[in-house]
């Protein structure tokens, strides 16, 4: 693979590999504080290509272009001082306002360039700007002329994301932060676009967090495992919703397993309240696989279509199969809880099973101990789950 160029984030240097002035000012971006500049045209909050933003000299470095409304305000080339950005927040009546080109020259053509919304959930902003046909955008492809261009950005080294470009009588939504854009018209000699922003207060829904760990005493994400058994994890959802939100449904699902393998969750549809917790069970079968390790991802979604809505919260999970070198491993803690009854103190117990097929038995005693606080008379009940 050939490597244009190389610059560090707020670095002193760059290394060129390819002469093209472009990379020149694509790296030397990187120096001044600008990471890359992606595409999410899900709007899901996964990057599909570091790369990906061709309206951005910071995305393919490999033609002449401007850079994109995110990095225009970092540099400080646009600010919100001199009126060329325009920040709205909500309100429950619509906002209309005409955008000028992102390239035009301040002193010359009046007007904002670029409107920003909070996206609360995320803790970013959308950016909205229209990108005409002449001057440093004259070389951008047709797509970016027809409206405006919507990207997403939280700020700092993060990259920017391209998510779509707008044609006239077509509008963009995002129903967790009460966001809907209309593209009214563009004018016919690119001097403008007209906008319809309906931006409306929510109860301040936030992406749940979710953490996946091992729950046989692995490391954090992975468990080890011989084929023909099953690894057994946890995933820790967090609903931060703000308080005056009500409970909300969250579903559980999984991509990028191998298809040899299944899984199943404890609860694949759980309810939170603002603030809660809960830890639920993913256990994955391996049935014959081949040894190796795949990383896969767990991804919690809204699980109804009513307020507050939730955009996707993901972790990922290691599995590794080993047929040849692997130890056996024990069954987990116990826990449980005693009670009396008739004079009798019961234990009752409960632990998860060994993932290693060849720990097959387990056997629980008990005893009792003069001058000990607690005298167990007997086993009640034992019971493993697989």
């Amino acid at each position: 693979m050939l490597v244009g160029g190389l610059a560090v984030l707020n670095g002193h240097e760059v290394w060129i590999n390819y002469p093209s002035v472009f990379v020149f000012a694509h790296e030397l971006g990187h120096n001044l504080g600008m990471n890359h500049a992606g595409n999410d045209p899900e709007n899901d909050g996964v990057i599909n290509d570091a790369y990906g933003d061709y309206s951005c000299l910071m995305g393919i470095a490999y033609q002449d272009v401007f850079l994109n409304a995110p990095h225009t305000e970092q540099l400080g080339f646009l600010t919100q001082a001199n009126g060329n950005i325009v920040e709205l927040t909500p309100s429950t009546a619509v906002q209309s306002i005409t955008l000028r080109p992102l390239d035009a020259n301040p002193a010359t053509v009046a007007g904002p360039r670029i409107v920003k919304l909070r996206k609360a959930d995320t803790d970013e902003y959308y950016y909205l700007s229209f990108r005409d046909n002449t001057d440093y955008d004259a070389n951008l492809n047709s797509i970016y002329h027809q409206g405006v261009s919507i990207h997403r950005y939280k700020g700092a080294a993060f990259l920017t994301a391209y998510i779509d470009t707008l044609a006239d009588g077509e509008y963009f939504v995002d129903l967790v932060n009460g966001l809907t854009i209309t593209q009214i018209a563009r004018a016919a000699d690119q001097s403008a676009v007209a906008l319809d922003i309906l931006f409306e207060p929510t109860c301040g829904p936030k992406q749940p967090t979710v953490t996946v760990e091992s729950y046989s005493g692995q490391a954090f994400h992975n468990n080890t495992v011989g084929p023909n058994e099953r690894a057994h994890y946890r995933a820790t959802l967090t609903n931060l919703d703000a308080v005056q939100c009500p409970a909300s449904m969250f579903q559980f699902g999984i991509t990028g397993l191998p298809t040899t393998m299944t899984a199943t969750f404890s609860q694949p549809t759980v309810s939170l309240a603002p603030g809660q917790s809960t830890a639920v069970l993913l256990d994955v079968d391996t049935y014959a696989s081949a040894d190796g390790a795949s990383v896969f991802t767990v991804v919690v979604t809204d699980g109804d279509a009513t307020e507050p809505y939730h955009t996707p919260a993901r972790d990922y999970g290691r599995i590794t199969i080993d047929s040849l070198s692997l130890p056996p491993e024990p069954p987990s803690g116990l826990s449980g809880y005693t009670y009396s009854s008739q004079g009798k103190l019961y234990a009752m117990l409960t632990w998860k099973a060994s993932p290693s097929s060849g720990v097959a038995l387990y056997g629980c005693f008990a005893r009792r101990s003069p001058g000990r606080l607690l005298w167990v008379a007997r086993v009640a009940r034992a019971s493993v789950s697989p």
